[in-house]
């Protein structure tokens, strides 16, 4: 047993693990203040000297300060460095910058004299300071912060806004806001006057208010235009007019038509003219003409070649199918959501559902079949010839001709105007009645509403009405520009009502054609007076028609 040499008085060293050691102790417990600045126990690890792992030209540490041992870039062997920057693979590191921020597995930690070590926050970027796309031009496959961004493409220009007719009271032309420019006049409604050519400048052939709004804005024809709205490959020899007349406040009136250039001539027309009592006649109306011209302009069937009756057949039947879509399309407008077209205060009562009359005309070649339900009308003016009444209106004046009374009393009563047929809801018979043509001179099929017949009721004095205006258009008046001056007549006559007029341009037909002749105009059942119920003459149960 060795013997204890220790002194009395004297204590044996406390012998402190390096593992141990607290931040800024060196060796033993001690003051780290009292280290010798630069120097540091070798057995935790740290350098000798600060000198020599400080950067070039850079100052020892002052007194007092504890130095921190820089840390060196990665290897490039290191996993998910790179030779070329020393950062990881998809890091983003500013080009330049000392790398790394923090040492793999943990932030650099400086010691403080006086409190425990905290870690080192890396600068914020400068807000101006933003990411670029790796994938954008410049991005160089990274991620790069300040780099300016990659301009959004410029939006493109909006488009300009269509010019329609110009303004009724200057000429100028109206605004976005909806006022003319220059006197300041408020755009008219387009509902209540519309002009229509087919086929048109465009080469269309089908023509309605249901086309886009930009067509629309733009198929108002100039009144000095001779030929407008037509090519030299396909002129417009159909045309029409829609006018809402002076008294009525909307216009129930509707208008569409269809046209081919070339031959054999192929066209359809389409009037309808719904009830003023009626609640949404207007879009009733116009639906109910929209649905019956897709309809014709979309069938062609002939029947039998060679054969005319099967011709005349065929037409039939296509006006059958197209009265059928037209009652379909006004009772889809009764169950429909209201609108605000339909709030409009016309100053008239509405006493019923949507109703309107329908006259139509499906031309191909030589051959048109003309029908009918309620009072709109179709009639047949030949250059040479006498004028023709196509259609029979369903109405209570035509039930007093009928049984004696003469037409120009009949229709003046106040019932005159009260239809036994319609289309709508509670319509007893929408079956039209038709007629067949076969052309045999040049001449003007004409069809319309009664804000034009009101007027000149007898085919004669619609003749000479047209007779009169035709001569100052011109030696070959486009039909759309008759049309328009046959509107102006009626509302110079007092236009107490809606006004369409529909208008297809007959040229003179081949040498080796068949007379032209009004084949038949058979009354639909139940026409004759004999034959109708009590229930539908009686006033409350037809549309009104006289108030309008």
């Amino acid at each position: 047993m060795e013997p204890d040499v220790t002194e009395p008085g004297m204590k044996e060293p406390e012998m402190t693990d390096p593992r141990n050691a607290e931040p800024g102790e060196v060796g033993e417990v001690g003051d780290p203040s009292t280290a010798t600045p630069g120097t540091a126990d070798p057995g935790v690890g740290s350098s000798t000297t600060a000198d020599a792992d400080a950067a070039p030209g850079s100052e020892p540490p002052a007194a007092g300060e504890v130095p921190v041992t820089p840390l060196s870039p990665p290897s490039p062997d290191v996993p998910g460095a790179t030779a070329a920057s020393g950062a990881p693979a998809g890091s983003s590191v500013p080009t330049g910058s000392t790398w790394p921020a923090e040492p793999q597995g943990g932030p650099a930690f400086a010691a403080s004299p006086d409190s425990a070590a905290t870690p080192e926050v890396a600068a914020t970027p400068a807000p101006a300071a933003r990411a670029v796309d790796a994938a954008a031009p410049g991005g160089d496959g990274m991620l790069v912060l300040g780099a300016p961004a990659t301009p959004a493409p410029a939006p493109p220009p909006p488009p300009p806004v269509p010019q329609g007719p110009p303004c009724t009271d200057c000429g100028g032309q109206f605004g976005a806001d909806g006022y003319c420019e220059q006197c300041g006049a408020r755009r008219p409604n387009p509902r209540h006057h519309y002009e229509r050519v087919a086929p048109d400048s465009a080469g269309t052939t089908q023509a309605s208010p249901q086309r886009d709004a930009a067509t629309q804005a733009t198929a108002h024809v100039a009144p000095d235009a001779g030929a407008a709205g037509t090519t030299d490959a396909a002129p417009a020899w159909v045309g029409g007019v829609c006018d809402r007349g002076i008294r009525h406040v909307s216009n129930e009136d509707a208008l569409a038509l269809y046209a081919e250039g070339g031959s054999p001539r192929r066209a359809a027309l389409v009037v309808c003219d719904g009830v003023s009592t009626a609640r949404r006649s207007s879009r009733a109306s116009q639906a109910a003409a929209d649905a019956a011209l897709g309809v014709l302009a979309s069938t062609r069937s002939r029947g039998l070649a060679g054969v005319a009756s099967a011709l005349v057949g065929a037409l039939g039947s296509r006006l059958d199918a197209a009265t059928d879509a037209a009652v379909e399309a006004v009772l889809d407008v009764t169950h429909g959501p209201e609108t605000d077209e339909d709030r409009e205060d016309t100053g008239i009562v509405h006493l019923s559902d949507p109703a309107c009359t329908f006259v139509a005309a499906v031309i191909d070649g030589n051959t048109a079949v003309v029908g009918s339900v309620g009072d709109s009308r179709g009639y047949w003016l030949p250059d040479d010839h006498a004028a023709q009444l196509l259609t029979r209106d369903d109405s209570w004046s035509e039930e007093q001709i009928a049984l004696g009374v003469p037409r120009e009393v009949a229709e003046a009563a106040p019932q005159a105007h009260s239809i036994t047929r319609w289309l709508g809801t509670d319509a007893p018979d929408h079956t039209p009645a038709k007629t067949t043509l076969e052309f045999d001179a040049p001449g003007w099929l004409l069809l319309c509403s009664d804000g034009l017949w009101n007027y000149a009721s007898e085919p004669a004095a619609i003749r000479r009405v047209v007779d009169e205006i035709a001569p100052t258009l011109g030696a070959n008046p486009p039909p759309v520009a008759l049309a328009r001056r046959l509107v102006e007549w009626a509302n110079a006559q007092g236009g107490r009502d809606n006004i369409t007029v529909a208008l297809a341009r007959i040229d003179a037909p081949p040498a080796d054609s068949g007379p032209a002749t009004s084949l038949d105009v058979p009354a639909h059942a139940g026409s004759a007076p004999d034959q109708i119920p009590a229930e539908q003459t009686s006033a409350p149960s037809t549309p009104q028609e006289g108030q309008r």
